[in-house]
Order: C-alpha cells, then sequence, then structure tokens
C-alpha cells in the first residue's frame, strides 16, 4: 500500500476505541475492535518498528503487544 504511513491513525483510532470499550467492560466489542487492528495494521504500519517507537501510548502497546502474541 503506497499511502500506508498516511493510514497508521486508523489503527490508533481503533486502538482508542478498544482501550475504551475494555475499561467499559464491553468484551465483545472490544475482541471485535481488535481482529479489526490484527487485520488492519500489518496493511497500514511495521509492528514490531511501531511497538519500540517513543511516542505510542501505553495503552497502544498493550494492544500492539496482543497483536504481536497472536501472530
Amino acid at each position: 500500500m503506497e499511502n500506508s504511513q498516511d493510514l497508521g491513525w486508523i489503527v490508533d483510532a481503533l486502538i482508542d476505541l478498544n482501550t475504551y470499550c475494555e475499561r467499559e467492560g464491553l468484551v465483545d466489542i472490544s475482541e471485535h475492535l481488535i481482529m479489526a487492528i490484527e487485520s488492519i495494521a500489518p496493511t497500514v504500519r511495521n509492528l514490531p518498528a511501531t511497538i519500540s517507537h517513543p511516542e505510542i501510548a501505553p495503552e497502544h502497546l498493550k494492544v500492539l503487544a496482543v497483536l504481536e502474541q497472536r501472530g
């Protein structure tokens, strides 16, 4: 995908939604969001490089770590 760096915000938004759902106990929705993140993230960013990026919020690191474990 040529413009993949421009689409990284989509993954960030999904992670933020997932964090909210986890906090509110919306487990079923959270699982669907994680599946969406899992399928989209490799297309728009390189997960290992992202995880080491210093500007990633802690809640993003948590979801990205889960995705790496699944991969």
